[in-house]
């Protein structure tokens, strides 16, 4: 992995280096970008697979809102959007693990299944 030459959390702190984010931002976007997507998936590799599907999903909503975004700043203010509008503490919540993403299954309306009457052929005569 590209992250071994990268030193782009801090050991101690376990922050990112901002000034490591501006450098490579500025010289290689392109690593940038592929650091970024390793990082995430590491991460949602590590959460419980419960909450894998949801936070995949999360990352999917990003990334089109990056890909269709104009520019930096209208990609950063759509997605601080969706995250307020989906409720952040929430969101945060899932990250940390104290929200269990499973359905309650009390909640799930049943259905009978649908029976079918022949085709539309039969049922026209």
């Amino acid at each position: 992995m590209d992250r071994e030459n990268i030193q782009i959390v801090d050991e101690n702190t376990g922050e990112i280096n901002f000034d490591v984010v501006v450098e490579l931002h500025k010289n290689d976007p392109e690593k940038l970008e592929k650091l970024q997507k390793e990082i995430v998936e590491d991460y949602i590799n590590s959460v419980p697979e419960r909450n894998k599907n949801r936070l995949r999903g999360i990352q999917f909503k990003i990334d089109s809102i990056r890909k269709l975004s104009q520019n930096s700043t209208q990609s950063y203010l759509k997605i601080a959007d969706m995250f307020w509008s989906e409720g952040f503490t929430r969101f945060n919540d899932i990250l940390n693990g104290e929200h269990d993403l499973n359905v309650n299954e009390e909640n799930i309306v049943q259905f009978a299944p649908v029976k079918t009457v022949g085709s539309q052929k039969e049922s026209a005569r």
